[in-house]
């Protein structure tokens, strides 16, 4: 979902004035080998208190592999 609102946020103005007056806790992730991971980086810097983490050598259907990297993360913001 993010990806997405990022490509759209390209052509929207207010996608990165909108990314500071985030208030909730986020997690945000991406493969470390995947095209959109320095997006996904650069957008986390944006909202406050946001944490990003980068996965190594994960796919895209591999997603729930991922828990034992993102479990410890999650309990922080939870």
């Amino acid at each position: 979902a993010l990806i997405a609102w990022i490509r759209g946020g390209e052509t929207n103005p207010n996608f990165w004035d909108v990314l500071p007056t985030i208030s909730v806790p986020c997690l945000l992730y991406a493969v470390e080998e995947s095209g959109e991971y320095a997006k996904a980086k650069a957008t986390a810097k944006q909202i406050p208190g946001a944490e990003f983490v980068g996965i190594p050598g994960g796919g895209h259907l591999e997603g729930g592999t991922w828990i034992k990297t993102l479990l410890p993360h999650i309990r922080k913001i939870a």
